[in-house]
């Protein structure tokens, strides 16, 4: 396929990756993207729908549609979109294609038809914290699989757990990261989240809406045998060696999962390392949490699962302790697979095994007491008195330091000790902080940094 870089972006395996961005008060958050990469803010996202060419393992290059994020280079999925429950968000999409186009956040906002070079802003609130995918439905399936789709990650106001409102049994068990037995080491660190969007490709078809972009749903579908499969937009190597494909940690480092399917195929991931906790399945979080290897994921299905990261089960006690005593001749680090049990999706080109649906699981060793995790449970500004509440738990025992704003700006609030139990709380003055209601905490041990968007009352 001729490319024509006018008309359509190449989106190269091997260096096109999913790319983050925090819109709103989520730019205030130092939220971080895989690999301590400092994830992007804005107040305002620009898309463009363009046309692009999407390489495949094997080299081929497929007809895609994608959404680009300021002028950037287009991506298959879309850009990671995070933002806290509640804000009020703007998305300009302008369509650079030449047929109809739409922007959907399904069950939360629909932007109607954007005809050929118009440019329509989206409103909306960020719903109830979760994990959405965003899409153009028009023309359903055919505009979503041709690559226009991605994450949409919305985060509650105090982040104990993934979600607004968790049920009992999953605010348990983020009480027992770091505190219950069975669990030792941190709790759950928030940047400690993973993005897997499924997808999968038909170059035939690809080809067939790329030359007749009104092509029917009924045409598109009927025959579709995909011959691609990709997690964010990559397979095989590619997929497994991404840092943002790849979960690693330390044993005590909890992992949040976020999976959807955005492909017409039906996925079952199986995770070797560790089992993996069911947390919430399309915006439903589950009253009763099942320990699971594998789980299915059907189109346009997403499904949170939660990898506690515990002693591998297969390495036997004694080897174990040896690990722990740094006197084992194991190789540090362990490296895991995730595939799919759909046998299909392991494969690309219509047989090549393993360049489909492949991820590895990274066991950097045993608990490490330098990942301190900073958790706050309770933010209050109280205007009227100028009051700053905060309280909260670390798994190291340093010194707090809490900053009105940014800690580069140098205005230091307070102090506090954290005891042996790792609960703080911090009383002060809080006028500081009144000018942007958001406070910082830096440890004195491992520099670590939250910051901390204030409830005022």
């Amino acid at each position: 396929m001729a490319m024509n870089i006018s008309r359509r972006d190449f989106l190269k395996l091997g260096t096109c990756g999913m790319a983050a961005v925090a819109v709103g008060a989520a730019g205030g958050y130092g939220l971080l993207w895989r690999g301590n990469e400092a994830m992007a803010t804005s107040q305002t996202l620009n898309l463009t729908i363009l046309e692009a060419e999407h390489e495949m393992t094997d080299g081929i290059r497929v007809a895609a549609w994608a959404f680009s994020l300021n002028g950037t280079l287009a991506s298959v999925p879309g850009v990671v979109i995070y933002a806290v429950e509640g804000d009020d968000l703007e998305i300009n999409v302008t369509n650079g294609h030449s047929a109809n186009h739409s922007f959907a956040v399904p069950g939360v906002v629909d932007s109607g038809i954007i005809a050929p070079g118009q440019t329509v802003p989206v409103r909306f609130q960020a719903p109830a914290a979760g994990t959405y995918m965003y899409l153009d439905p028009l023309n359903a399936p055919v505009n979503r699989v041709m690559g226009l789709y991605g994450a949409l990650v919305v985060l509650p106001r105090i982040q104990l757990t993934p979600y607004s409102n968790p049920t009992s049994n999953v605010q348990r068990l983020f009480e027992d990261f770091g505190t219950a037995v069975h669990f030792p080491g941190h709790p759950w660190d928030p940047n400690r989240t993973w993005i897997w969007v499924f997808g999968s490709v038909d170059p035939v078809k690809h080809a067939l809406a790329a030359a007749t972009p009104s092509v029917s749903a009924e045409m598109f579908t009927s025959g579709y045998s995909p011959r691609y499969f990709m997690i964010n937009g990559k397979s095989g190597f590619f997929a497994s060696h991404d840092h943002r494909v790849e979960i690693s940690g330390y044993v005590g480092q909890p992992a949040l999962i976020r999976s959807m399917n955005a492909g017409l195929s039906w996925h079952s991931p199986h995770t070797h390392f560790n089992h993996c906790y069911r947390l919430a399945v399309n915006g439903v979080v589950q009253r009763d949490l099942w320990l699971l290897d594998t789980w299915s994921l059907g189109p346009l299905d997403r499904v949170d699962m939660l990898m506690p990261f515990i002693q591998p089960p297969d390495i036997p006690p004694q080897t174990w302790s040896k690990i722990e005593g740094g006197t084992n001749q194991e190789n540090l680090p362990m490296v895991w697979p995730m595939h799919c049990h759909l046998e299909t999706s392991q494969t690309a080109a219509g047989g090549n095994y393993p360049n489909g649906l492949i991820a590895h699981m990274k066991l950097l060793g045993p608990v490490n007491p330098a990942n301190e995790v900073i958790i706050v449970e309770k933010a209050e500004l109280r205007v009227r008195i100028g009051r700053l509440s905060l309280a909260g738990r670390a798994s190291g025992n340093s010194q707090l330091t809490f900053y009105a704003g940014a800690p580069e700006d140098g205005r230091v609030i307070g102090t506090v000790t954290v005891p042996v139990n790792g609960r703080w709380v911090f009383e002060g003055r809080g006028l500081k902080a009144l000018s942007n209601r958001t406070v910082s905490v830096v440890s004195s041990s491992t520099a670590r940094r939250e910051n901390i968007r204030c409830m005022v009352r």
